[in-house]
């Protein structure tokens, strides 16, 4: 052990001796939502976070009519992007 590192062990040695943690620790709930998987595509990527933009501007506003408009632009080129060679 170097000299640097003694006040951190002595401090966390203490620390480790000192701090009573409670017995009864509650279990964190599982989580019910997942989040959704990656895209696998940039048009993909982009038609996600469009939606999701425009969504949380709000479809009655201008900027929120148009991100979801290229949301669902983008959601086509998707859908209809290239194929692999046969």
């Amino acid at each position: 052990m170097d000299t640097a590192s003694i006040p951190y062990h002595l401090f966390s040695h203490s620390l480790v001796q000192n701090v009573k943690l409670p017995v009864n620790v509650p279990m964190p709930a599982e989580p019910t939502d997942l989040p959704p998987p990656p895209p696998k595509t940039l048009p993909h990527a982009l038609s996600r976070a469009a939606k999701a933009g425009a969504l949380n501007v709000g479809l009655e506003e201008r900027l929120g009519k148009t991100l979801n408009t290229y949301a669902d632009a983008m959601e086509k080129v998707r859908s209809t992007g290239p194929r692999a060679p046969r």
